[in-house]
C-alpha cells in the first residue's frame, strides 16, 4: 500500500541518517556538478572503434542454462518483496539518467560476503528480462564469484578482451532465462596487479564499446575495504550502488571505507541495506 511504502522509506532514510550515508534523492547539486566535471569524451566514438576486438557484439552464442535460484530470483519470483526492491533501485538508475550519463553501474561493498554480486546479477537480470539490453560484467578480480555460477567453463573473459588476446564477440555468454548477456572475468588466475587492469586503457575501450552496445552496463566489483581495485574503477563507472548487510557491517567500517574514497562517495546512488528483516529495521528506527 501507498501508507506501507511511505513507512518503509522512512525507516530507510533514519537508518540511513544514523550510517552518514544519504538516499540518493537528496544528493546535492554540487555533487552532481563535481560528478559530471572533467570528464573527458569516450575513447570510442559510436558506431567506431580504435580496436576491431572491442565493436559492438552480436548475440552471445555461448548459453547459461543453470544458475544458482538466489542469482535469479527475480526471474523466478518477479512478485517479491526484494524483485520490488530492485526494481526501485532500477528507477533511480533511470531518473539519474535524466541528468547525466548514467549506463554503466558499478555494484561494490565495503567487505566481502555482503551479497553484491547477488544484487548485482539480479538488478541486471531484472532489466535484462524486461526487455532492456543489458550486460552483467564480472570485474572482480580477486573472486570471480559470478563467473564461478553462470560461467564455469569459460577460460577467457574480461581480462582477455583488455590484453588484446580475444574479441568481445567470442566471450559473451547468454542467460537463457532471463535474456541476459554475461562477460566473465576470464583468465586472472594469480593476478598480483589487478588494479593495474580496470585502471588500463584497455578497459576504457572495453567499457566505451560496451556503452554503445547495451542501454545498462551493471558491473560487480570488488570490496571497498580489503583491496584498492574499486578506486581504480571511476573512470569508467558513471555511478555507484553500495551493498551493506543488514546487522552484520559496522557503521565504523561502512564509514571509514567511503572516507578514503571520494571518486566513489560522490557517485553513490544510494546504498542498498542488503539481507535485511524489515521488522528488525522497522524496530531500530523507532529507538532512533
Amino acid at each position: 500500500s501507498a501508507q506501507s511504502d511511505e513507512r518503509w522509506s522512512s525507516t530507510i532514510a533514519r537508518v540511513l541518517k544514523v550510517l552518514g550515508l544519504r538516499p540518493s534523492e537528496t544528493r546535492e547539486d554540487s555533487t552532481l556538478k563535481r560528478r559530471t566535471s572533467g570528464r573527458t569524451a569516450s575513447p570510442v566514438e559510436p558506431g567506431q572503434s580504435k580496436n576491431p576486438q572491442l565493436d559492438a557484439p552480436a548475440s552471445a552464442s555461448r548459453k547459461i542454462s543453470q544458475v544458482p535460484g538466489l542469482l535469479r530470483h527475480v526471474v523466478d519470483r518477479p512478485f517479491s518483496q526484494f524483485t520490488e526492491a530492485l526494481r526501485s533501485v532500477k528507477v533511480v538508475i533511470d531518473l539519474n539518467g535524466a541528468v547525466q550519463t548514467n549506463k554503466v553501474i558499478g555494484i561494490t561493498s565495503s567487505i566481502p560476503n555482503e551479497g553484491k554480486s547477488t544484487i548485482a546479477a539480479n538488478l541486471a537480470g531484472l532489466i535484462a528480462f524486461a526487455g532492456g539490453r543489458a550486460i552483467l560484467v564480472d570485474a572482480d578480480l580477486r573472486n570471480r564469484s559470478l563467473s564461478r555460477n553462470f560461467a564455469p567453463d569459460a577460460d577467457v573473459g574480461f581480462v582477455d578482451i583488455v590484453s588484446g588476446r580475444v574479441d568481445l564477440d567470442a566471450v559473451l555468454w547468454k542467460d537463457t532465462g532471463s535474456g541476459l548477456d554475461f562477460l566473465p572475468v576470464g583468465n586472472a588466475a594469480k593476478l598480483m596487479h589487478s588494479h593495474d587492469i580496470l585502471g588500463s586503457d584497455g578497459t576504457k575501450r572495453l567499457f566505451a564499446a560496451l556503452r554503445d552496445a547495451y542501454d545498462y552496463v551493471i558491473v560487480d566489483l570488488a570490496p571497498l575495504a580489503p583491496v584498492a581495485d574499486t578506486r581504480a574503477s571511476s573512470h569508467f563507472i558513471d555511478s555507484y550502488v553500495y551493498v551493506v548487510e543488514w546487522g552484520r557491517t559496522r557503521t565504523d567500517v561502512v564509514e571509514r571505507s567511503l572516507s578514503v574514497a571520494d571518486e566513489i562517495y560522490d557517485r553513490l546512488l544510494g546504498v542498498v541495506l542488503n539481507k535485511a528483516d524489515l521488522p528488525d529495521v522497522q524496530a531500530v528506527a523507532k529507538r532512533l
